[in-house]
């Protein structure tokens, strides 16, 4: 089986019956827009991340949205008084009370004497905006930003029944939702986990709920179960030497020294890092990162000294050191004696998922940085 065959099938079997696997992006002809207003102005929702349900796109009835009447019933309600009393709640600002109501969307949101004056499953937010008054054949559009691709499980809070919704990436239907209890009553609320889905495509993607008559519904939770770009890297390092498995590890730390750099502990070093790995046949690997030759100098003569102390201790520096001082262990049957002691952090141990045993030096960074950074590219290149 060569390599498309293999990524192609194992992508299918990680994809449960709930869910699908869609490559496309927006429709070019999608004339929609991330929903915005004087308050909210953080473009596209995010995913992995809430999707709140009542910040569909803007572009109106058949472009960002259809609903089966022209009013948005929550709105409408708020200006009415009934015998049971008023949905205008005091001390509600009016942006939520009137949330789109200019829309044919029905929006309303979570109050105290229709939703808290009695046990719920799951307490959704105080004043949640949520869709309600919902009928069959509406739908709401999406603008979303993927960050990540991979397998997420959908999560919502919701009301009252089943009510068959499903949910649609740029076009093309990717799963259906299913609420999986009963609560009761419209404003009886429950959390629950309602599909799954898989997304291969990172960037700005459009998505459309289509739902029926049955139920409230506030929001989707999209919480990532399974990163797809590490399932990629980590097939694509099978049958690897360890020399290349060393060399992905020190470009892919590469690729990651700018966001390292730019924590505030890290700042000073402006990417004048260096790593050095010895494998156990004690074969030497090292890069140094940055336009300072003379700082790199220093910095990679203390990684080869950390990853040195690390090939022949086992342990990591520090806490070496540790057990040196603690007179758990006899300096002298390492051969490294004091003042030669590393001490800081940044030499450790690593065991791939091979049983590859490597010793591993960074320096240039504070010291959890320089831990933390060799551990992160190995995670993302799954090995």
């Amino acid at each position: 089986m060569d390599y498309r065959m293999f990524r192609s099938v194992s992508l299918l079997v990680l994809t449960l019956a709930i869910s699908s696997v869609i490559q496309a992006q927006i429709p070019k002809d999608y004339k929609g827009k991330p929903f915005e207003d004087k308050y909210y102005k953080l473009g596209p929702q995010v995913i992995p991340g809430r999707v709140e349900l009542a910040y569909y796109d803007l572009g109106g009835e058949g472009v960002a949205y259809h609903d089966v009447t022209p009013e948005n019933e929550g709105s409408k309600l708020n200006h009415e008084v009934h015998d049971y009393g008023s949905h205008l709640r005091p001390g509600i600002s009016t942006y939520t009370a009137f949330f789109r109501e200019k829309e044919g969307v029905d929006i309303s949101y979570t109050k105290d004497w229709a939703d808290f004056n009695h046990p719920n499953k799951v307490d959704p937010k105080v004043n949640q905006l949520y869709l309600g008054w919902e009928d069959d054949g509406e739908w709401t559009n999406y603008t979303v930003d993927i960050k990540t691709p991979g397998r997420y499980k959908i999560v919502t809070v919701y009301g009252n029944d089943d009510n068959k919704s499903t949910l649609w990436l740029n076009n093309q239907k990717v799963v259906d939702l299913k609420l999986p209890r009963s609560t009761g009553n419209w404003h009886i609320w429950d959390q629950a986990t309602v599909g799954e889905v898989t997304f291969t495509q990172t960037g700005l993607n459009l998505l459309t709920l289509k739902y029926n008559k049955g139920a409230n519904l506030a929001y989707l939770d999209f919480i990532l179960i399974h990163d797809a770009e590490k399932q990629t890297n980590s097939m694509n390092m099978i049958n690897k030497t360890t020399k290349e498995k060393i060399e992905a590890i020190i470009e892919t730390v590469g690729k990651l020294i700018p966001e390292t750099n730019a924590m505030p502990q890290n700042k000073w070093s402006d990417g004048n890092v260096a790593i050095c790995i010895i494998d156990e046949e004690g074969n030497t690997y090292g890069k140094l990162y940055g336009k300072d030759k003379v700082k790199n100098r220093r910095t990679y003569d203390l990684a080869w000294k950390k990853a040195s102390q690390v090939w022949i201790t086992g342990l990591k520096t520090g806490e070496f050191e540790k057990k040196i001082f603690n007179g758990e262990l006899n300096e002298g049957d390492y051969g490294i004696q004091a003042p030669d002691f590393i001490g800081w952090q940044g030499g450790q141990p690593i065991v791939l998922k091979d049983g590859t045993r490597l010793a591993v030096g960074f320096s240039g960074f504070a010291g959890e940085s320089d831990l933390g950074i060799v551990v992160k590219a190995i995670e993302v290149l799954g090995i």
